[in-house]
């Protein structure tokens, strides 16, 4: 068997685990910092390729939903761009 070792694979893999260490029994607020560092994670891993800078998170966010056509009914992860906790 081989094993997929391509940059989205090996990325995809890394998200998954730190996903799964949010439910360490870390305290709410410490769960909300942890999951939005990883959903900003995940956006710089979407958006490398760009020729364009971001300010924050939700820039980079709102470039790749209209880049890629996403319906502003599907854009769930807005809930997490709270004020930097």
């Amino acid at each position: 068997m081989s094993v997929n070792t391509s940059d989205k694979a090996l990325t995809g893999h890394m998200l998954y685990m730190r996903l799964l260490e949010a439910g360490d029994g870390h305290q709410p607020l410490a769960t909300l910092r942890y999951l939005r560092g990883v959903l900003e994670q995940l956006f710089r891993h979407l958006t490398r390729n760009e020729a364009r800078s971001f300010s924050n998170l939700f820039a980079r966010m709102q470039f790749y939903f209209d880049k890629h056509g996403v319906a502003a009914d599907q854009r769930p992860f807005y809930a997490f761009l709270l004020p930097k906790l």
